[in-house]
């Protein structure tokens, strides 16, 4: 089971947002650090603290091969944010239901 308050803290940054969209439109369905920092304005050290900080929230995954780390999306854990979020519309929805009769 996720963390959802992690998981939320580490999308609601543009960067980190950014990366995650690279991943789900590259080929590879996978990014290294170097690939991903000529996405951004930012220097390299900026970009592996970004991939970290989704990799310890469990957005990513990383697999490392020799000194390269690639990151790939953790697709349980946007499923269970899915589920999280749809349970909260669904709530939503029943009080407001609730609340016109």
């Amino acid at each position: 089971m996720i963390n959802i308050e992690d998981v939320l803290i580490a999308l609601a940054n543009r960067h980190r947002l950014s990366i995650l969209r690279s991943i789900v439109g590259s080929e590879s369905k996978g990014i290294i650090v170097g690939a991903a920092t000529e996405l951004m304005p930012v220097n390299q050290s900026t970009t592996s603290f970004h991939l970290i900080k989704m990799r310890k929230a469990g957005v990513l995954t990383r697999v490392d091969s020799g000194r390269i780390h690639i990151y790939s999306i953790n697709t349980e854990t946007i499923k269970e944010l899915i589920e999280y979020l749809n349970n909260v519309i669904k709530e939503c929805e029943k009080e407001n239901h609730n609340e016109a009769e």
